[in-house]
């Protein structure tokens, strides 16, 4: 009953969104995937601060076991049947951890290499990216932070090529270039033949990732490096701001 109501005030919330976003004075985007939408939709430039994700500090890094891992809500989009079916017909053993609408439709589809142990504590989310084997993405995320946590432990991900994905793992794919401390795998297509192929070429070059550069490459965007980042750019905003005031509305630097 919605969605006729909606498709006529469409056009004119539309209208007003363009509106809206023509008085603000500066984006900022969560990843490059989200500026270019932004650029896409508003023809307005937006400066990347990336969102902060707490990595747990560590003495030691614990050793991988033999498990892959997906961690989520499981609702459609984050295509965790992709895990699930990837997992049961190339019979290795996954753990799914969260609860969501498609929660009882994927276990029926699961074979007996899957477990699925619902919504957990952190500290269990925490132990569970411990000891995996990697961290299997199969989403496309604005940015998606479960990967940088999973890192974060000193463990791969192997993640669809697109979205956040792209700018939080250091991915190498079967024809791709070289490329220097692989934090993870890309595969190209949502599809399962494309995920269980993805998986395939991790275990066969599961040797180049090093758990401690992994979790190096996460730190990047530690809590601390996003408001440190964050206050950077207000500062500049605010300045900005008021020499525009200054010389009449008008920054002296904008053409």
């Amino acid at each position: 009953m919605v969605r006729p109501v909606f498709t006529l005030a469409a056009h004119y919330m539309r209208m007003w969104d363009y509106a809206s976003a023509g008085r603000v004075d500066y984006f900022v985007a969560n990843s490059q995937f989200i500026a270019s939408r932004i650029w896409k939709t508003y023809r307005r430039e937006s400066t990347v601060i990336h969102p902060p994700v707490c990595i747990p500090n560590m003495e030691a890094l614990a050793d991988a076991g033999e498990y892959y891992l997906t961690v989520g809500r499981l609702a459609d989009y984050k295509r965790v049947d992709l895990a699930v079916e990837a997992c049961t017909k190339m019979g290795r053993p996954l753990r799914v951890v969260g609860d969501g609408p498609q929660y009882r439709s994927l276990k029926r589809i699961a074979g007996p290499t899957v477990q699925f142990l619902g919504a957990v504590s952190d500290r269990e989310v925490h132990e569970q990216f411990s000891h995996c084997r990697a961290l299997l993405f199969p989403g496309e995320e604005d940015f998606g932070i479960v990967p940088v946590e999973a890192q974060g432990f000193g463990r791969p991900v192997i993640a669809y090529a697109s979205g956040g994905a792209l700018e939080t793992v250091r991915g190498i794919t079967p024809h791709g270039p070289q490329v220097e401390d692989p934090t993870g795998v890309f595969f190209p297509e949502q599809t399962l033949s494309s995920l269980a192929n993805g998986i395939s070429f991790f275990e066969m070059q599961e040797y180049q990732f090093s758990p401690i550069k992994i979790r190096r490459h996460s730190l990047q965007f530690d809590a601390a490096e996003f408001k440190s980042r964050m206050a950077e750019f207000a500062l500049f905003a605010t300045e900005e701001f008021r020499q525009a005031k200054h010389f009449g509305g008008k920054h002296p630097l904008v053409r």
